[in-house]
């Protein structure tokens, strides 16, 4: 049997939700529960939850009695729980707490407003044992409620309680009475024979009325158990990936990462035609107090491009059809010029922006798997217009065939120095007034994705159009590069030029401040104001100059047109400056200080490595990118920073986290590149980081410290789960599907990987890769070059 215990003694907590692959999942009513092995109060294997924040806690435990010893705490089990059956609604757990007694905890979420489970009872010695049993609850209102008390429904004794419209009851079999204890319980004196077993079923369903919720948990405690556990294998077994390193630790991150991924998903809705997900289910989400979801937060009310690109690292191939139809929901929110929404939620949720460029990459991933024309011929239009729309003047604003993005958000990479106005060092520039390398590299990848669709399906007109963008995109972005950085950079998208950070004049009073300052190239500036409140202040500056043909301008900052953020403002100017003459402060508050500077377009981000992963540079550009840029400001113990440390940028003790979908799209664009060495390198200072979290926080972090490791941000967020995919790829396994696989070279790592596939078993060694069919047939691949091996014909 194996355990999920993450090779540790630590205490360990893991969720339980409703699983939308198998039962009902209430998008705007979700009870995400989280099973604590410690750290609980009272010290018990508890069940946890806040019902989405609508109580203080609601808690369901075991009580062992015997020989008048009680023993709750896992930390006095006489042989401590053992994860033995792990999926994203249901686990087992395995412990004695006594010896001569082994229980069997099995928990199981039926649907968002439901959970039950089983104890099954056995005594492996051969001396009979007594002992008592209690079922325990305890609810903590926020306001108006009842905490948990036993109430008679007839002839069978519930746990009940009631708060904030809700009216949780907990049914048992067994027949249990009251008990006399310090917590609200049902109890029952139980006694083995040696060998003797005992079982007991639990269900607790928390809906608006309490009739309604006992009649739903008596029926939930009849359900066919084995039954349900043989649908909820079968579905693992044919979505996800299994597998074995040798080392419990990675075994554990894998399966827990594909738990997580699973988990997230909710089904169809009234405003998107396939399932979506959310980024994070902990218990205090999943209640809309407004019914519509127009309350949630960012890790709920929709996901982007980037987002579902991740996702797919970690659920392809065993969920393609999932993949498929977030690639449709995303098309299904296009308006008649194609434009397709940057972030679509599950209740309607818009952003009005446009989603990144990165849905013609997942679309033809999801058709290598299951290779189906007729799906391809289905969302290929709706592809080809959202990736014209990018041209369009909307979004090309000088129609150089180089668009930019509007909103810091939209990017991915809101805390770039370059966009970000939350600290202060950062220059909070205006997206779009700069054309980045990052967006032509994403639009340079889907013409890559959308060509091969346009082939295979015969659409030869566009196949022309998008080998001309094709070759213009990867010409404008090998024109930003910077031969002394050593990088690609980014450019102001009127001039194409390049300035480097100046600063022109600081000043804290009214007045007028003549420059008389020649900018060249000519250049935006930028003006950043630091106030002693949070509040907007009503300034008033004009700035007087020239262009480059010696006319006269003049720009106007009112508070309307400045960016605020806890007491920080910033303004990017619309005209481009050759010569500063004038620079009038009509209003400014006392104590508040400004600076006014060129923007400063050297300034660094993680995203100026992607041409890396379109595949654009040359092999020596990519050389000294990898050689000397990555390893120098980037690459760091624990992964590649957002963006390198500037000592000038460094105050506050702030250093840039290691975000895992930037450094997984890097990852491979050195695998691209055949940089396999330091992409193993990469990915094992990935694990662990992300094991040392799982340990000291029990959770996945959105991101972490690139020195200490240290998980930062919110917990069991997608972003910070491990991504298969790039492990599966660092093993030289470039597709797997049933119908063919694609190797690509040998295992880079020191040590053999199984990896499990439905009924095909790879195994990677230092000098071949076997694969075993369903059949019995071995394929021993020796990896002189990259080999396909077909398995089944297409489908057409």
């Amino acid at each position: 049997m194996r355990t999920w215990n993450l090779g540790l003694n630590d205490p360990l907590m893991l969720t339980l939700c409703a699983d939308a692959r198998i039962s009902p999942v209430d998008y705007l009513n979700d009870h995400i529960w989280q099973l604590w092995f410690e750290g609980n109060e009272p010290e018990a294997l508890t069940l946890f939850t806040t019902y989405g924040l609508r109580v203080r806690a609601m808690r369901l435990f075991p009580r062992f009695l015997c020989k008048d010893v009680v023993i709750s705490a896992p930390a006095d089990f006489f042989q401590p729980p053992r994860v033995t059956r792990l999926f994203p609604n249901d686990i087992e757990v395995r412990f004695s707490p006594f010896g001569g007694l082994d229980v069997t905890a099995e928990y199981r979420v039926f649907s968002s407003q439901a959970i039950g489970g089983r104890f099954t009872f056995h005594n492996p010695s051969v001396l009979g044992e007594n002992f008592t049993f209690e079922w325990c609850g305890l609810l903590i209102p926020l306001k108006e409620g009842e905490g948990i008390k036993v109430v008679q429904f007839g002839i069978h004794p519930v746990l009940q309680g009631r708060t904030d419209g809700l009216a949780p009851v907990s049914f048992i079999t067994g027949g249990l009475r009251a008990g006399g204890g310090p917590y609200p319980c049902l109890t029952e004196q139980i006694s083995l024979s040696p060998g003797g077993m005992r079982q007991i079923v639990w269900a607790l369903v928390s809906l608006p009325d309490t009739a309604q919720s006992y009649e739903l948990a008596r029926q939930l405690c009849a359900r066919p158990w084995e039954a349900d556990l043989a649908r909820i294998q079968l579905t693992h077994r044919s979505e996800c990936v299994e597998i074995t390193t040798g080392n419990p630790e990675w075994d554990a991150v894998f399966k827990l990462s594909q738990r997580l991924a699973a988990s997230l998903f909710f089904p169809a809705s009234a405003h998107l035609p396939n399932p979506s997900f959310v980024l994070a289910r902990q218990p205090d989400q999943g209640f809309s107090l407004r019914g519509d979801g127009s309350d949630y937060n960012a890790l709920w009310n929709g996901v982007t491009a980037l987002d579902c690109w991740y996702l797919s690292r970690l659920i392809l191939p065993g969920m393609a059809e999932r993949v498929a139809g977030l690639v449709e929901n995303f098309l299904s929110t296009a308006d008649s010029r194609g434009q397709v929404d940057w972030k679509p939620g599950l209740a309607g949720q818009r952003s009005r922006r446009m989603a990144q460029p990165l849905l013609a990459q997942l679309a033809w991933e999801v058709y290598q798997i299951r290779p189906n024309v007729e799906w391809l011929k289905k969302v290929y239009p709706g592809l080809m217009a959202f990736f014209r729309a990018w041209f369009s003047p909307a979004h090309d604003r000088d129609q150089d065939g180089f668009p930019e993005w509007e909103h810091p958000y939209q990017s991915g990479l809101e805390f770039s120095p370059l966009f970000d106005v939350t600290f202060p060092p950062n220059q909070g520039v205006e997206p779009s007034l700069v054309e980045t390398p990052a967006l032509a590299a994403m639009l340079f990848s889907e013409a890559a994705s959308l060509l091969k669709m346009a082939s295979l399906l015969g659409e030869e007109g566009d196949q022309e159009r998008l080998k001309a963008h094709s070759r213009h995109l990867g010409d404008l972005v090998e024109g930003m590069w910077h031969e002394e950085e050593g990088i690609y950079t980014h450019r102001d998208a009127q001039t194409h030029s390049v300035s480097r950070g100046e600063v022109l004049l600081t000043f804290d009073t009214r007045g007028e401040y003549p420059l008389q300052r020649s900018l060249n190239p000519p250049a935006r500036l930028r003006l950043q104001l630091e106030t002693q409140t949070e509040l907007t202040r009503r300034i008033h500056i004009c700035i007087r100059g020239r262009d480059s043909f010696g006319n006269p301008l003049e720009e106007e900052i009112t508070p309307q047109k400045v960016s605020w953020l806890h007491g920080s403002g910033r303004f990017t100017s619309q005209t481009v400056f050759s010569f500063i003459d004038l620079v009038e402060v009509i209003n400014l508050h006392p104590g508040d200080t400004a600076k006014l500077a060129t923007i400063d377009f050297l300034d660094e981000d993680i995203s100026l490595l992607l041409p890396l992963w379109a595949g654009i540079p040359s092999a020596e550009r990519a050389d000294r990118l990898v050689r000397e840029t990555l390893r120098s400001r980037y690459l760091q113990p624990f992964g590649l920073l957002s963006h390198p440390i500037r000592s000038a940028k460094q105050g506050g003790g702030q250093n840039p986290p290691v975000v895992l979908p930037w450094n997984v799209l890097i990852g491979e664009g050195l695998i691209r590149y055949g940089y396999l060495t330091e992409a193993v390198n990469l990915f094992e200072s990935w694990m662990k980081a992300i094991i040392q979290s799982l340990k000291k926080d029990h959770a996945f972090r959105a991101a972490y410290h690139p020195i200490s490791g240290q998980g930062i941000g919110e917990q069991n967020v997608l972003s910070g789960a491990a991504p298969l995919g790039f492990f599966l790829r660092l093993l030289g396994l470039r597709l797997l599907s049933d119908q063919r696989i694609i190797l690509t070279h040998l295992n880079p790592f020191s040590f053999p990987v199984t990896v499990q596939y439905r009924r095909i078993t790879l195994t990677f060694l230092t000098d071949s890769t076997r694969i075993t069919l369903s059949n019995g047939q071995v394929v021993v691949y020796d990896g002189n070059s990259p080999q396909e091996i077909l398995l089944t014909p297409p489908n057409p």
